[in-house]
């Protein structure tokens, strides 16, 4: 660790150079008006008595400055004579050596928001171009930072990058979610509200927690709402269960709530969790779309459609199906669902 008078900002300061160490970080902080110096690429704190002597306090291997020892006395007499201080930083710079082999501090702070991520960083090319790469990040001139989008895994990518050079990672203790059409909720740090959507998903809400992430990717079908800013889930019992139990072990307050559908209860759509013998949808339905020229997405849409469709009747073949149990479809759909009828065509091999 090694110590030296610089100029920064029209202003005497006294530059601290160390390798990357969070404890050092937090020591160093100690010190009154001690600040990060993205030029100097090393923190410094007042050009004072009381600061440089609780800096010897704090850090008594320090040097004062580097190579020489005739130096020393120098540095020593500056800080304890402030009046002497331009004549005999004159002397210094005139002896000291040319280059200097400091150890150059490359502290990154990181800030997580709702929306955004803030990162404060050193000039450096290979870090720009870095940050550049993520899509829609921009400089703010303004804050002096890099404005990264809170995607999914922007965060995962900034701190693999930067790995033992983040200084500081502050994430928001608050999101904000919009839960419903007309409902905003405010999720403190270590909650996980669950709620049991009436489309039959479980909506999964929680700051930011790379485990119960991790977890979620793992159950099938999970899906990621950028807009509203939450996982969910197929409703099943032995998921609402996994992810409790995971909630429990790390030590989140998990609260579950089921939503209410206006004009009364719907019924959740049924999955191939809900039955035993859950029929996939033909294959000779899923060709017919595809001579048709529909889109991936229609024949998505149709395929998850026409399941729940043959699973209604799950105890008949599907061949069996008529016409007035088409008709039945369509009201319990209504009726039940609280949905809109929905245009069910069956297409046999044959046809």
């Amino acid at each position: 660790m090694k110590a030296i008078k610089i100029k920064h900002k029209n202003e005497d300061r006294i530059k601290v150079d160390f390798p990357f160490d969070r404890e050092n970080v937090r020591k160093i902080r100690q010190i009154p008006d001690a600040k990060w110096s993205e030029s100097q690429n090393a923190w410094h704190i007042p050009y004072a008595k009381p600061a440089f002597e609780m800096l010897k306090k704090i850090f008594p291997e320090v040097e004062y400055l580097p190579k020489t020892a005739s130096e020393t006395p120098a540095v020593l007499a500056i800080i304890k004579s402030p009046d002497r201080a331009c004549e005999i930083s004159t002397e210094v710079k005139k002896n000291a050596p040319k280059t200097s082999n400091y150890i150059k501090h490359t502290g990154v702070s990181i800030f997580v928001f709702e929306k955004n991520i803030a990162i404060k960083i050193p000039k450096n090319d290979l870090d720009t171009q870095f940050i550049l790469s993520l899509r829609y990040s921009r400089w703010d001139a303004k804050k002096w930072c890099w404005i990264v989008p809170n995607y999914s895994r922007n965060l995962d990518l900034i701190k693999s990058y930067f790995k033992e050079r983040i200084t500081e990672l502050v994430v928001h203790e608050k999101i904000e979610t919009c839960t419903t059409v007309d409902e905003r909720r405010i999720i403190k740090k270590n909650d996980l509200l669950i709620i049991k959507s009436i489309g039959g998903r479980l909506k999964l809400i929680f700051g930011f927690n790379r485990e119960l992430t991790k977890a979620i990717k793992t159950i099938p079908y999970f899906s990621w709402d950028q807009k509203h800013k939450y996982w969910s889930i197929p409703f099943a019992e032995n998921f609402l269960n996994e992810i409790k139990t995971l909630a429990i072990a790390l030590g989140l307050n998990s609260i579950y709530e089921e939503e209410e559908a206006k004009g009364g209860l719907k019924k959740n759509r049924v999955s191939r969790y809900d039955i035993p013998d859950y029929k996939p949808c033909p294959e000779e339905y899923i060709l017919k779309l595809k001579e048709l020229r529909y889109s991936e997405n229609t024949i998505k849409t149709y395929k998850g459609l026409f399941e729940e469709f043959i699973n209604y009747y799950n105890t008949y073949d599907t061949e069996a199906i008529d016409e007035s149990m088409i008709t039945d479809f369509l009201r319990y759909l209504v009726i039940d669902r609280k949905g809109q009828c929905l245009k069910i065509s069956y297409h046999t091999p044959n046809t």
